[in-house]
């Protein structure tokens, strides 16, 4: 799992915790990310077939082109990779979408 999880994080906010889930707690990008890959596959027991970018692995993905085409994203030069994963998690939608991966196929975009 993340290093943050169950702790308290940078932001000073309380992360999940395995041993002791409880309503109403908040997660963080890093940990929505994991939860949606590598997390999810383990807990579905799939992680021998999905959840991580290996060779062999089925390969679903969105390409992700955050603040172009009116998107409600703001993109600045300063901003890292981490902080337009950050923004698109919590206000990106269909329009930062640039393409979609389903078992490896490209099924939208160019």
């Amino acid at each position: 799992p993340p290093p943050c999880c169950g702790r308290t994080n940078n932001n000073n906010y309380r992360t999940h915790s395995r041993t002791s889930p409880r309503p109403n707690m908040t997660i963080n990008h890093r940990e929505a990310l994991y939860l949606a890959t590598v997390g999810g596959a383990r807990a579905l027991g799939l992680s021998g077939r999905c959840g991580s970018l290996e060779v062999g692995r089925e390969f679903d993905a969105l390409v992700v082109s955050v603040g172009d085409n009116g998107s409600r994203v703001d993109r600045f030069p300063t901003d890292f990779p981490e902080d337009l994963l950050q923004k698109f998690l919590h206000i990106g939608d269909d329009r930062d979408i640039a393409a979609v991966w389903v078992q490896g196929r490209k099924v939208v975009g160019k």
